[in-house]
């Protein structure tokens, strides 16, 4: 039976959790409207694009910055009075920034983009992974208003800013207006929070903390990194498939109902995560690991009242709601994929909170070998129900099955936490 004690930290934590929710609602719900404005307002086949070319760069950043972003959140409680090692993850910052050449050089290739647009995409890498850093430092702070305030600045700069150069009748290539506004929300913000860049810009830290902090941070983070990066990719592959086996017209429609969903969703169980893990992982370094468990038994519920929220909105009022959304520019057909698309984003989604007893038992390997299996079952079943039918309609089922092939090896992985005492965290 749980303690008094131990009801106090499980309401503390959902008090966190809720004003981490009015942190990301906000901006969530004015995010929200940023696809349907974009479809409405653009080519469908530019959305399409620009989905593919946004998507692509965040899995560059991903690989480059994840694992310190994991890092960050995973260990800073524990170095926080330690100016070595945030020293360190400002060198190891500029060090991985390095890999932005090479995403703008196989952008511009793979995805023949304009030299331009090319080199928005290097800013955007840089400022994207310098914002992630920036947000993670606050998560680990415990800072939800801040990142309320950094989030809303930047969602209002993403809507804004195309949302004017259309009204106003600027002659600049529509693929160009959004990647420029996307570059413009991460650079923003930053610029309220100077310190970050000026830490990044003049530090200095010894050789051997260094070392012992980049393999801390890299062993533990990185295979998380290839977790979240992977997971990305899934998103990425099936529009990139639609696009390649179909048209980007297709493609632009499905994203944006995926894309819609997808950040209900993320919107929604972003609290949960936010103000549960910190808390999860102080109470693990603190070796409570009774705590540890019911909070994360508390969270796993609390995300499945959420998902009941959402899929009865979904599949009383989806029809209606999205169509007056997109304003009839997406079929009713792949519509009609919105109860299949959203299961498929929840239980990945609930793989998140699965993989964390994992994850704090510094066991991240698993996750790397399990979202390699999930991916490759994507991309084969993807690839070859899509040109069997000649719709969009496999994409959906695809991400259902996926993501039951990665939550089978989580659990096979680690069964013994999900049937035995809480001890076996220890």
């Amino acid at each position: 039976m749980p303690t008094q004690s131990h009801k106090s930290e499980i309401v503390s934590t959902l008090k966190y959790a809720s004003k981490y929710g009015v942190g990301v609602i906000i901006p969530g719900i004015l995010s929200f409207f940023f696809i349907p404005l974009v479809v409405q307002l653009f080519d469908v086949s530019v959305f399409a694009k620009f989905s593919i070319v946004q998507n692509a760069t965040n899995l560059f950043v991903l690989f480059s910055f994840g694992w310190l972003n994991q890092g960050i959140i995973r260990f800073y409680s524990k170095y926080q009075n330690s100016d070595e090692f945030i020293s360190a993850v400002y060198r190891l910052f500029l060090i991985s920034s390095l890999a932005g050449v090479f995403a703008s050089i196989f952008l511009f290739i793979f995805l023949q983009l304009s030299l331009f647009a090319s080199i928005l995409v290097f800013f955007i890498f840089i400022f994207t992974g310098l914002y992630s850093i920036l947000i993670s430092i606050k998560q680990a702070n415990v800072k939800p208003v801040t990142i309320m305030i950094l989030e809303i600045i930047r969602t209002l700069l993403l809507i804004s800013l195309p949302y004017f150069s259309i009204k106003n009748s600027w002659q600049i290539d529509q693929l160009v207006t959004l990647l420029s506004a996307l570059f413009i929300s991460f650079l923003v913000p930053i610029l309220f929070d100077l310190k970050i860049l000026l830490g990044v810009l003049n530090h200095t830290v010894k050789q051997k903390p260094f070392a012992i902090f980049r393999k801390r941070l890299f062993n533990y983070g990185y295979p998380i990194t290839i977790f979240l990066g992977i997971s990305l990719a899934l998103n990425v592959s099936d529009r990139f498939i639609i696009a390649q086996i179909l048209d980007y017209d297709l493609s632009g429609k499905y994203a944006a109902l995926y894309d819609i969903i997808g950040k209900s969703v993320t919107m929604a169980c972003a609290p949960i995560l936010m103000a549960f893990f910190p808390a999860i992982t102080n109470q693990y370094n603190a070796r409570n690991y009774g705590k540890v468990k019911r909070l994360l038994f508390t969270a796993i519920f609390a995300e499945l009242a959420i998902f009941l929220i959402i899929f009865s909105v979904i599949y009383f009022f989806g029809g209606s709601i999205f169509s007056k959304l997109f304003s009839g520019k997406i079929d009713l057909e792949i519509i009609k994929l919105a109860i299949p698309i959203f299961f498929g984003i929840a239980l990945w989604q609930f793989a998140m909170l699965i993989h964390k007893p994992l994850e704090l038992k510094q066991k991240t390997i698993q996750l790397a070998i399990g979202v390699s299996i999930a991916f490759t079952v994507n991309i084969i079943a993807n690839w070859y129900f899509i040109k069997l039918y000649q719709s969009v309609t496999p994409a959906a089922y695809c991400t259902i099955g996926s993501s039951i092939v990665y939550l089978v090896y989580m659990y096979v992985s680690d069964r013994k936490f999900w049937n035995y005492s809480t001890n076996v965290l220890s």
